[in-house]
């Protein structure tokens, strides 16, 4: 685990799965906006197959891919709708990756409020990083009571290229007008969150809220609580 925390001033955080997680799969939801967009007769089962092949083929390119993430994600909206039997373009996509991520019914863990507030006693400035659509974003962290704790918030697809390129960061440190080395990230992927923060000289603990990664070479964490402990130690 990191050594010291004497040097950190801001602590920024994701959003999917580090502060707040879907009631609903992705698939259902993609079928209910399909359904919206004019393709009511779509099975369901068909919809959870073409997720499950989708997310094999992201699994491996996601890591040759990685410094060209929206690429990525075109390709995968693609294939998704193309084992569904739906003509791909770009106006329909876009259509579909607004009302997807808007249409996700999220909920705060447990941990997070007091943790943030935790955090704010201590004087730490907090910010968020995330692939996420900025209006969106901000309408779930405000709906949740979230978003006045939050100094800077980075939405990745407001800007030219998404986590895990190190544009987010970059951005990050420099509305910060500190280095690296005064800032810690926290969030859930070892890729995006983890090694993409790690590359701009930020400090990084993995929230690995399934222990996925224990016994891993992961600085991490499964409960964002256990950080009141690891900065009291320190």
């Amino acid at each position: 685990m990191i050594n010291s925390f004497s040097k950190i001033r801001i602590i920024s955080f994701d959003v999917d799965l580090t502060l707040t997680y879907s009631k609903k799969t992705d698939a259902f939801v993609f079928w209910s906006v399909l359904k919206k967009n004019g393709y009511p007769h779509i099975e369901f089962s068909k919809v959870k197959k073409a997720f499950s092949e989708a997310n094999k083929i992201q699994e491996k390119k996601g890591y040759y891919w990685h410094n060209n993430a929206q690429k990525l994600a075109h390709f995968i909206q693609v294939f998704r709708l193309h084992r569904l039997g739906i003509p791909a373009n770009k106006k329909l996509i876009d259509k579909i990756n607004y009302q997807f991520a808007n249409a996700r019914n999220h909920s705060a863990y447990p941990d997070v409020i007091p943790t943030l507030e935790f955090l704010k006693k201590h004087n730490f400035t907090l910010a968020i990083v995330t692939n996420g659509i900025e209006p969106i974003i901000i309408d779930r962290l405000l709906s949740l009571h979230l978003l006045s704790y939050f100094s800077i918030i980075i939405a990745a697809a407001t800007w030219k290229n998404k986590k895990p390129h190190p544009q987010p960061f970059q951005q990050l440190i420099k509305l910060a007008k500190l280095k690296g080395e005064n800032i810690l990230h926290i969030g859930d992927d070892p890729i995006n969150d983890y090694q993409s923060a790690q590359t701009q000289g930020i400090k990084t603990i993995l929230i690995d809220r399934t222990h996925k990664f224990v016994g891993s070479h992961y600085d991490s964490i499964t409960d964002l609580t256990q950080l009141h402990t690891l900065f009291q130690s320190n």
